[in-house]
C-alpha cells in the first residue's frame, strides 16, 4: 500500500518501495553480472561544490564521470542560459542558496529530458542513511544499499520539480549520483534502454575500471541511451546502429576522435549551447563558453555533409547515383526527376555509379574561402571535477583564450597538448591557444 507524498505533495507523487523484482534487471544492466565494492563504493558520492568555485562540483574518485559532468553542464546551462540574468554573469559570487537552486534544476532538466509519461526518484529513506554526511563515513554494503532503496513517482513535472528543490539534500549526500543514476535508468525504463543500445549486453559501468559507457554519457545528456556518437542511423550490411538524432542542449567531444579511434557527429559537436562535455580516454570533463555565437546553429554546408554520410552506408566517403535524390530531397534542393538524373551523370563522369562527397559539395555547397582571411578570439572555460587534475587541488574554471584561422595548424604532439587536439575535433583551424592557469588536463 502506498504510503502518502512527502512535504504536503498532493499531486501525482507516489511513494513505495522499491519494486524487488526488477531489481535483479536493474543491477545487470547498471554493473553487470556482479557489483564488484570496490567500483561501487567510488561510485557513492553526492553533489558538492568546491570552496574555490561555487558552482563547480567536486569528484572525489575516478568513475562517476559520466554522471558529474552531465550535472555540471547543466548547471552551467542553468547558470549561464536558462537563468535570467542581467548585466555580467559572476559565478564567484553566488551563495548557497543560488548553488543549490542550480543544482535542483540541473537534476530537474535531466530527468525531463527522458521524455517519459512518468517519472521516478530512487533513493535511500532519510532513516536509512545519513544522507547529511560526506564520504569519510562508512558506506553500507552493496546488498543492504540495494534492499534499502525506495521509489517515488510522478506523473507530471511540476511536481517532479517541487519534490527534487524540496529533498535535494538527497542528492548531496553519499550516495547522491547513485541515486540520480538509478532515478534516470527506473524513469527510462529498462526496456527502453536496452531497445536504444540493440540488446548489447555491455553494463553501462564498465565492470573492471569502473567508468561510465558511452551508452550513459548520451543517456544523460540527449535522454537516449544509444552506443554510438555520428548522426542519425547507419545501415551497415543490414545492421542497424542507432546514433544521435538530433541537435542536443549539451554537446561531446572526444579526443579519441582526434587519434582516428571514433567519429563524433555533428549534432554532437554542434549542440544549441556553448557547453561540451570532453572525453579522453579515462576521464570526462566540460568545455562551456558565455558566447552563444559558438553554438549557432548548422550552416548548410554541415548539415549536408550530414545528410550525404546518412546515405553513406559503406562509410567511404560515397553514395550510389540512386541515392542522390534523397540527398536533394532532404536538403530542399530541386528534385526533379530529369534534374536529379543530370546531376548524377554530371557528378559521376567516369560511370562508375557512385557520387563522391567532394564533388556533391563542390557542386551545391562549394566552400566560403574568404572565411580564411581572418582570424578570431573566443575565450573558453575549462572543468575538471578532480582535485588532482587541477592546480593546487583547487577545483576552479581555466579560462582559456582560443584563437582560429583560415589555416589548418599542428601542434606539436605532447602530453601537455591533448586539451588542444580535442579541440582542433571541433575547430580544426584553431591556431593557438592561450589558458589562464596552465593547460587544462582532460584526465
Amino acid at each position: 500500500m502506498a504510503n502518502q507524498p512527502e512535504n504536503g505533495l498532493s499531486l501525482s507523487s507516489i511513494h513505495n518501495s522499491f519494486p524487488i523484482e526488477v531489481l535483479p534487471a536493474v543491477i545487470e544492466i547498471v554493473w553487470g553480472k556482479q557489483i564488484q565494492p570496490s567500483i561501487f563504493r567510488r561510485w557513492c558520492q553526492g553533489f558538492t561544490f568546491s570552496q574555490h568555485e561555487p558552482s563547480a562540483l567536486i569528484q572525489h574518485h575516478g568513475g562517476p564521470c559520466a554522471i558529474i559532468t552531465a550535472v555540471q553542464a547543466n548547471i552551467l546551462l542553468e547558470l549561464l542560459f536558462r537563468e535570467k540574468t542581467s548585466g555580467d554573469i559572476s559565478w564567484n559570487h553566488l551563495n548557497d542558496e543560488e548553488v543549490n537552486q542550480l543544482l535542483a534544476g540541473a537534476i530537474f532538466h535531466i530527468i525531463k529530458s527522458l521524455q517519459v509519461d512518468r517519472y521516478i526518484i530512487v533513493a535511500l529513506p532519510k532513516n536509512s542513511t545519513d544522507n547529511e554526511s560526506n564520504t569519510n563515513q562508512e558506506i553500507i554494503n552493496v546488498e543492504d544499499f540495494h534492499l534499502k532503496l525506495r521509489q517515488w513517482i510522478f506523473n507530471d513535472t511540476e511536481s517532479l520539480k517541487t519534490w527534487i528543490r524540496n529533498e535535494l539534500q538527497i542528492f548531496q549526500g553519499q550516495f547522491g549520483v547513485l541515486s540520480l543514476l538509478y532515478s534516470v535508468i527506473l524513469s527510462k525504463g529498462l526496456e527502453s534502454i536496452q531497445n536504444d543500445r540493440e540488446e548489447t549486453a555491455e553494463p553501462l559501468i564498465d565492470p573492471t575500471f569502473g567508468y561510465g559507457s558511452q551508452s550513459l554519457i548520451n543517456l544523460m545528456i540527449t535522454g537516449s541511451a544509444v552506443a554510438n556518437i555520428w548522426d542519425n542511423t547507419r545501415n551497415i550490411d543490414g545492421l542497424v546502429l542507432f546514433g544521435i538524432q538530433k541537435q542536443p542542449q549539451i554537446g561531446f567531444l572526444s579526443l579519441m576522435e582526434h587519434l582516428r579511434y571514433c567519429e563524433v557527429g555533428s549534432f554532437l559537436k554542434n549542440p544549441a549551447n556553448p557547453i561540451w562535455i570532453l572525453s579522453s580516454a579515462e576521464h570526462l570533463t566540460v568545455l562551456f563558453s558565455t558566447d552563444r555565437s559558438l553554438a549557432c546553429t548548422e550552416d548548410p554546408r554541415s548539415e549536408a555533409i550530414r545528410t550525404f554520410l546518412k546515405y553513406d552506408e559503406t562509410e567511404n566517403g560515397f553514395i550510389p547515383n540512386e541515392k542522390l535524390g534523397n540527398v536533394m530531397e532532404e536538403l530542399g534542393l530541386e528534385t526533379d526527376i530529369e534534374y536529379v538524373s543530370y546531376m548524377a551523370k554530371c557528378l559521376d563522369q567516369d560511370s562508375l555509379g557512385i557520387i563522391l562527397l567532394k564533388n556533391f559539395l563542390n557542386e551545391f555547397f562549394p566552400s566560403v574561402e574568404s572565411d580564411s582571411e581572418f582570424t578570431k578570439s573566443f575565450t573558453l572555460y575549462h572543468y575538471n571535477g578532480l582535485q588532482k587534475s587541477n592546480r593546487d587541488g583547487k577545483v576552479t574554471y581555466n579560462e582559456c583564450i582560443a584563437t582560429t584561422s583560415g589555416d589548418d595548424c599542428n601542434l606539436p604532439n605532447s602530453n601537455e597538448e591533448q586539451f588542444v587536439q580535442c579541440l582542433k575535433t571541433k575547430w580544426r583551424n584553431l591556431l593557438k591557444l592561450d589558458p589562464s592557469n596552465g593547460y587544462p588536463s582532460l584526465n
